[in-house]
């Protein structure tokens, strides 16, 4: 797949997944389940050059915030004042992201077992894997541990 039709699939994924955002494993997941970019970083760059404003709202994660029509150019890090009022909020408890995460589960859930099919049971399943790994690592994974782990990966 060439460098512009990469940008293209990644663009595309980014406006149908909304706020919900993308991450990186969904980058790198071969098709239907992912977009199969290695080079995610490249593509995100030049689309960034373009005028698209995605910004990188924790590690991992991407978010399509705007279109280019607002042609605003941005830095690659924070891009508008509303990605500093995110990276300004306090850490959200261990606790309470664990509690959020179940009520994901439960709800992506609760909507494959009411009838979704096609495209949008695809979407369900892949968010119910994403959720469902996220709370398996917090569970396991105390925050001093995380910590340190990603400490070591910056020595």
């Amino acid at each position: 797949m060439s460098a512009k039709t990469q940008q293209q699939s990644l663009l595309r994924f980014l406006k149908e997944r909304g706020d919900r955002g993308v991450y990186v494993w969904e980058m790198l997941a071969p098709q239907p389940q992912g977009v199969g970019i290695a080079q995610y970083n490249a593509r995100i760059y030049e689309l960034r050059d373009q005028g698209f404003n995605i910004v990188n709202t924790e590690p991992g994660h991407f978010k399509l915030v705007h279109d280019n029509q607002s042609n605003v150019k941005t830095s690659h890090f924070c891009s508008t004042n509303s990605d500093l009022e995110v990276l300004q909020k306090p850490l959200i408890p261990l606790e309470e992201k664990v509690r959020v995460l179940e009520s994901k589960i439960q709800e992506v859930t609760q909507q494959i077992e009411n009838g979704a099919t096609g495209k949008r049971k695809d979407r369900l399943t892949i968010d119910f894997k994403l959720f469902s790994t996220q709370l398996n690592l917090l569970k396991r994974c105390n925050p001093d541990q995380f910590i340190n782990q990603l400490q070591g990966a910056f020595l």
